[in-house]
């Protein structure tokens, strides 16, 4: 017996208890006497099987045989199952039923398989019948509906009928046997009853010797338990506000890390790309010209290791927040392709891409991080490839819903990855080798930021390759086909030009010298007057009396910043008929430095280093390409 006492317990517990008692004891009592019954099981069959040849007798051994094997079976599972009192009802349920499938087996043979026409084996039947019948007795009577559930289905249809059919002789046999069912009963009742009343007081009596002895050590204990339960709870709590404290406190502070890092160095490299680029646009000889080439690219790939790391961290705080908008998916990846190109074909490469005809031409989703995922895939392909072709294939994800799961695969001839390799590509500041740094670059981080962002869409990525044959990275996102009426126009392919623009007079607020130079020359060259404002006082005190027709806003300055100026401007120009765009200037890259810059009155934002063709786009969106005049409101439609 476990221990069944260690607390105090109901009458309905302990009646759990002795019904447990009671189902050990018939299941232990249950396997020798499964065995006897092949006997009596066999001797029927032989004697009744020339008198009803065929699946008359013979279904009923192989059911019968089948029967005892599960049994068997059944016991031992139960042995090996653990034993409580909550689950002795249950088996004590399917030890009745078995019981009831057993006495049924043997009304069969009282009834269906009784011999009418040979006396002699009438005899031997009915002997076997009533023997199973009180040969099971001993097995289960300590629980008497158990026993009922066996004797009644297996010798009632025997006595009926007997009395069914007629004679003096058959009627006599079955009143005896109603008679001796019913003797049987009785006397499982009060076997039963007399076990159950043992039991129950055998469980009592432990139970009381026991809770006299453990009272007072309860209650001793008791207090001492909940004094120090109490002193440990209070301290838990004291230590989980401390870490929640401290966690927020980290989290907070490598958040600000970042975004201060982001802004320090992306200030002085809007200062490096800005002018490369304007020099890249002057009259070089070749020489110079890839100088300042390779000067502007290393600041390219700076901008790119610094995006990587801000996206790691961000998608590893969970502060990555995915759109989910209408967008044309042919659309997002000619763009894609269109930014690849140059250098694979600088290369000699072969680049394409195959979409299937039947393809809806609107898709929901985030389209800015389904081309990042894209951009990385195949910049690493071109990376890695020196000869051959770079296909992109896209097509519905057989194993998902076809409408709404997206396989993509980028495959290359490549140099391939190696099986080891393969297996923590996905890890981050994860190369094939140490070699591939330096012969290629890369800080290992783009592979797993495409993980991390698969995942966040609904999907998962892999890759097969072959060294020296080329590799197949494929990834498959959650994106539903999109029912909006609205179109969404194809990729344009504007030239930018020194005409493009209203040739207007634009405000550049801006605290960084080398911001201003560069700022200052972009605009000149879209053939724009430009002021100056070094704060966003300055900036206040220029709008009244000027006229501009946008305004280009740093949003950190001394004195006072973007976000002020623009707040202040916004109220000082309020009920002037003529709206004035204002176009953040920002170093900060993150979804809530564009809410706070939208928040804060500005129309739009450009995070730096900036693009002259970044510059020429926000003008053209938001100014007349014809005249010096607004496009529309903040709040207009073609916002």
């Amino acid at each position: 017996m476990q221990n069944y006492y260690s607390q105090r317990l109901s009458d309905e517990a302990i009646e759990k208890l002795v019904l447990q008692e009671q189902v050990v004891l018939v299941y232990r009592l249950a396997t020798p006497a499964i065995i006897v019954s092949i006997v009596p099981v066999v001797v029927v069959w032989w004697l009744i099987n020339d008198i009803y040849p065929g699946v008359r007798s013979t279904g009923w051994l192989i059911a019968s045989m089948v029967f005892i094997a599960f049994r068997f079976v059944l016991g031992g599972v139960y042995k090996k199952s653990p034993k409580s009192s909550e689950t002795a009802g249950f088996w004590g349920r399917l030890f009745a039923a078995c019981t009831l499938v057993y006495g049924i087996q043997w009304g069969y043979a009282g009834t269906v398989l009784f011999p009418v026409n040979y006396p002699e084996l009438q005899v031997v039947m009915a002997a076997i019948l009533i023997g199973t019948a009180a040969g099971a007795f001993p097995f289960v009577m300590s629980m008497r509906w158990v026993y009922a559930s066996h004797i009644i289905p297996a010798m009632l249809p025997f006595a009926l009928y007997l009395i069914y059919l007629g004679s003096p002789e058959y009627i006599l046999v079955g009143i005896l046997s109603l008679l001796f069912i019913v003797i049987m009963l009785f006397s499982t009742l009060g076997i039963s009853q007399h076990v159950t009343e043992n039991l129950s007081s055998r469980f009592k009596q432990n139970l009381m010797a026991e809770e006299i002895m453990a009272i007072n050590q309860r209650l001793q204990s008791e207090i001492e338990e909940r004094k120090r339960a109490e002193k440990d709870m209070e301290l838990s709590k004291q230590a989980a506000e401390e870490s929640r404290r401290t966690a927020e406190a980290a989290n907070r502070a490598k958040s600000q890390f970042l975004a201060n890092m982001s802004h320090e160095i992306r200030t002085p490299l809007n200062g490096v790309l800005g002018m490369t680029e304007l020099l890249i646009n002057t009259e070089l000889n070749s020489e110079q010209r890839e100088y300042a080439e390779a000067a502007h690219q290393s600041g390219e790939a700076l901008l790119e290791i610094i995006g990587n790391i801000l996206d790691l961290s961000k998608i590893e705080a969970g502060a990555v927040e995915l759109e989910n908008k209408p967008f044309h998916l042919r659309n997002i990846i000619s763009q894609t392709f269109e930014l690849i190109a140059p250098r694979a074909t600088a290369k000699g490469l072969r680049v394409s891409y195959t979409i299937p005809e039947d393809f809806p031409p609107l898709f929901h989703g985030d389209q800015v991080r389904l081309r990042q995922v894209l951009t990385n895939l195949l910049t690493n392909a071109v990376k890695f490839t020196f000869e051959g072709s770079i296909t992109l294939t896209v097509d519905r994800h057989n194993k998902q819903n076809k409408d709404n799961f997206l396989c993509f695969s980028v495959a290359d001839t490549g140099i391939g990855i190696t099986s080891d390799t393969q297996k923590v590509i996905f890890n981050p500041f994860v190369q094939a080798d140490g070699s591939t740094t330096r012969q290629y670059g890369g800080t290992g981080l783009g592979l797993t930021i495409c993980r991390q962002l698969v995942s966040l869409m609904g999907g998962e990525i892999w890759v097969n390759s072959t060294p020296g044959k080329g590799s197949v990275f494929s990834f498959t996102v959650f994106m539903p086909v999109s029912d909006a009426k609205q179109s969404i126009s194809a990729p344009s392919h504007k030239e930018m030009s020194s005409g493009v623009g209203c040739r207007g007079k634009i405000l550049l607020v801006e605290d960084n010298d080398m911001n201003q130079a560069v700022g200052v020359a972009m605009l000149k060259k879209l053939n724009f007057q430009v002021d100056i404002a070094n704060n966003g006082l300055e900036a206040v005190e220029k709008v009244l009396p000027g006229q501009y027709d946008l305004i280009f806003m740093d949003c950190q300055m001394p004195e006072m910043d973007g976000f002020a100026a623009t707040k202040e401007i916004r109220r000082l120009l309020t009920g002037r008929s003529r709206y004035l765009p204002i176009i953040a200037l920002t170093a900060h890259a993150s979804e809530s430095d564009r809410e706070q810059c939208l928040a804060a009155g500005m129309d739009d934002y450009i995070v730096k280093p900036y693009t002259m063709m970044q510059i020429s786009e926000k003008i053209n969106k938001y100014l007349d390409a014809k005249s010096p005049c607004v496009k529309g409101s903040r709040n207009s439609p073609d916002k």
